[in-house]
């Protein structure tokens, strides 16, 4: 979860992941593509590609990679 103003710093990660926007929202960009989010929304965060998130309001946002047939959350 992610608190109001939280930032994700960009990364990269060997797994494609989804980020779950459960309340408030923020703007996140996957790749060159930059979008603002919202409560009920989820995002493909794919393998390889730098991904990073800046929450405008608070609220959780669960962020999770998918390896093989689990999906862990983190």
């Amino acid at each position: 979860a992610f608190a109001r103003h939280s930032l994700l710093e960009p990364q990269l990660s060997p797994n494609s992941g989804w980020l779950l926007v459960i309340e408030g929202g923020g703007w996140v960009q996957v790749g060159d593509e930059r979008a603002l989010v919202a409560a009920g929304e989820a995002v493909l965060l794919p393998a390889g590609i730098l991904h990073t998130l800046l929450t405008l309001r608070g609220g959780p946002v669960a962020h999770g990679e998918r390896h093989g047939e689990d999906f862990a959350e983190r």
